[in-house]
């Protein structure tokens, strides 16, 4: 969850500072554009009134295209900065909060099942699973996932290794088979709740070994360096 810190007061100080001009100078490059088509798709309209449909059609568009750099300008631009400075003449007055216990615990979950969920919806309909309306959302999570690691709500989890296993990618199909491993091994471990899911996926068992593990290295770290203390 993101931790929040609750503000119960604020304390006046006053700061001083003094008034500094600054120039900033830098090359701005200069580029040569050109007008070429392209195919995009566009949503459009078919029929009149409330048999009208709306259909994504493929039509070719003038885009502007940057080109090769042909030079640079010069761009110069000053501007009055207050800098912080305990001799300085000007004084101002800022307000720093105080912080007490802590405030809610704020649990930001669900974004990721929400797009898994309207794309898995869109498959399930008849589209088709190579459309960029789909594929794109898909490889987004899935870049997503390999950078930061799968998400512990079960939401996310699960609506993103059914959007995975319908894609029809191999690559998303065997990241699906990956995260089922997690959504498997993260099932209520304990009464009343033995055997179902709750909001948040994970292994508590695994989680408790892990933690155990950092802890007992890290008074194996601190005992070996008191002793590397008393030596010297």
């Amino acid at each position: 969850p993101q931790r929040t810190r609750k503000v119960v007061d604020y304390k006046e100080k006053v700061y001083r500072y003094k008034n500094v001009t600054k120039t900033v100078s830098r090359e701005i490059p200069i580029y040569k554009y050109h007008t070429e088509q392209k195919e995009v798709y566009r949503t459009q309209k078919i029929g009149t009134g409330s048999a009208a449909i709306s259909v994504r059609k493929k039509v070719k568009v003038n885009v502007q295209v940057r080109g090769k750099q042909i030079g640079t300008k010069k761009n110069t631009h000053t501007y009055n900065q207050l800098v912080r400075d305990e001799k300085g003449s000007i004084e101002r007055t800022h307000r720093i909060p105080q912080y007490g216990p802590g405030g809610p615990d704020i649990w930001r979950a669900y974004q990721w099942g929400h797009n898994a969920l309207v794309a898995y919806a869109l498959i399930k309909a008849g589209a088709n699973p190579t459309d960029d309306l789909i594929l794109k959302p898909l490889e987004n999570l899935r870049n997503v996932y390999l950078s930061y690691g799968f998400p512990d709500q079960t939401w996310d989890l699960s609506w993103s290794i059914a959007a995975f296993a319908e894609s029809e990618q191999v690559h998303l199909q065997e990241l699906a088979t990956m995260m089922a491993r997690k959504l498997a091994s993260g099932s209520v471990q304990k009464k009343p709740g033995l055997g179902l899911w709750g909001p948040v996926c994970l292994d508590i068992p695994l989680l408790g070994k892990a933690m155990d593990t950092m802890i007992s290295a890290g008074l194996d770290f601190a005992k070996y360096k008191q002793k590397f203390a008393e030596k010297k």
